[in-house]
């Protein structure tokens, strides 16, 4: 294990590329630091963002390679990654200016909605991503990068059928966690509610958690949850299994490459694995200060 030092502000997001060797840490000013796991030392550092980072995200497509960032300053933006590029990699200080740490080539920028905590979810091929829908919290805005489009206008909660009765009950809330697959969505909401989309049909649409759901999975075609309340939670085939904990609010899930472990972090600062299949508890440690904000996984992980 090893700590990694370069930020001055709270680290609030994580991802890591593709191949494990770099990691990818946002904090609370809306820098990014790009680590070398080899060498433990940055390789770039840059403000990203005026506000505070909501994730920070490797986009590895054939038709667009970079980094997605979203940030609360309602910005999602894609960074090119060229190690040619000369870089201030000097540790962040309190008086660092934006200005004597040039960034990444900025390949794309637009307005989202970043008025709730939901983070933006990203597709490799192709290039998709998805965030609240800029005229409501309550929905769903899905983008193509390139070319850049919005196939997906508004996606919002079911409002009649089969659905209308008692699992609309008073509202669903603002969206709180989205995630993409192969032509799928899943959404979770504030009420608890969890969505699943196969392209344009509604698959699946129930009240999975008593409390706001915090994150959401998707791997082909099963979902796994968690949220506020003290469960976490597995979908597939319409069946949903529970499985409770003695905890309260796991903020963040992560599922290996072959859908056979979860780690999640939690608001007690725990970092735990279980099997995704039964959720039987594998191991566990302490992650520090803040009280688990997120929990990245890269590539394979034995269980």
């Amino acid at each position: 294990m090893s700590t990694l030092r370069a930020h001055k502000a709270a680290v609030t997001c994580v991802g890591f590329h593709s191949s494990g060797l770099w990691l990818f840490s946002g904090d609370d000013k809306g820098w990014v630091v790009w680590w070398d796991l080899l060498s433990k030392r940055p390789k770039a550092i840059w403000q990203a963002h005026d506000l505070a980072l909501l994730a920070v995200k490797y986009l590895g497509g054939t038709d667009m390679e970079g980094i997605v960032t979203h940030g609360r300053d309602n910005k999602l933006r894609v960074w090119r990654l060229d190690q040619d590029q000369l870089y201030n990699t000097q540790v962040l200080t309190e008086s660092a200016l934006k200005e004597s740490y040039p960034a990444p080539w900025l390949m794309h920028s637009q307005d989202v909605n970043a008025l709730n905590f939901c983070r933006v979810a990203v597709w490799n091929s192709p290039a998709i991503v998805a965030v609240p829908a800029t005229t409501s919290s309550e929905k769903v805005d899905v983008y193509t990068l390139k070319p850049f489009g919005r196939p997906v206008k508004g996606l919002a909660p079911p409002s009649e059928g089969e659905f209308d009765a008692e699992t609309r009950g008073n509202g669903f809330g603002t969206v709180m966690a989205i995630d993409l697959g192969d032509h799928e969505l899943a959404i979770g909401f504030e009420s608890g509610h969890i969505a699943h989309y196969d392209s344009d049909s509604l698959v699946f649409f129930e009240k999975v958690h008593k409390q706001p759901v915090l994150d959401v999975k998707l791997r082909n075609g099963t979902i796994w949850t968690s949220g506020a309340d003290r469960q976490l939670a597995r979908i597939q085939n319409g069946q949903i299994k529970v499985h409770k904990l003695e905890t309260r609010g796991i903020n963040s899930i992560a599922i290996n490459d072959e859908a056979t472990s979860l780690v999640t972090a939690g608001w007690d600062g725990m970092v735990r694995g279980f099997s995704a299949h039964d959720f039987s508890e594998l191991w566990s440690f302490r992650g520090g200060r803040q009280d688990g904000v997120t929990c990245p996984l890269a590539g394979k992980m034995d269980e």
